[in-house]
């Protein structure tokens, strides 16, 4: 879970799929898990971790969070709004190449 405390208060609150916190929610599971936090937090809201297009798209419309952050799908897409806009299929990301100290994986993937 990631926050930001500004002088009004906590700015911004976001948590990735519930991953962070569930060890304490145990009994928790993951979609209902933001249904628990998001009441309770007034602010901007960001939802992440394994969200697909349909996923991310019924967590906005739901309004379980205020945007959805795409991390390794954005990565291997460069272009993903674009993709996502025309249903274009996605490239998988190689974690083999996840933090290898090198651009490979983050500069070599192809737009459309």
């Amino acid at each position: 879970m990631l926050f930001a405390e500004g002088d009004d208060g906590l700015d911004f609150l976001r948590d990735r799929a519930g991953r962070s916190l569930q060890h304490v929610l145990q009994s928790a599971p993951e979609p209902s898990y933001f249904q628990m936090l998001r009441p309770l937090f007034k602010g901007p809201f960001a939802a992440g971790g394994g969200f697909t297009k349909d996923s991310g798209n019924a967590m906005l419309q739901s309004g379980g969070a205020d945007f959805i952050v795409y991390g390794k799908l954005f990565t291997s897409n460069p272009d993903l709004p674009a993709r996502f806009q025309k249903d274009a299929a996605l490239t998988d990301w190689n974690p083999a190449t996840f933090y290898s100290g090198t651009p490979e994986g983050y500069t070599d993937y192809k737009s459309l």
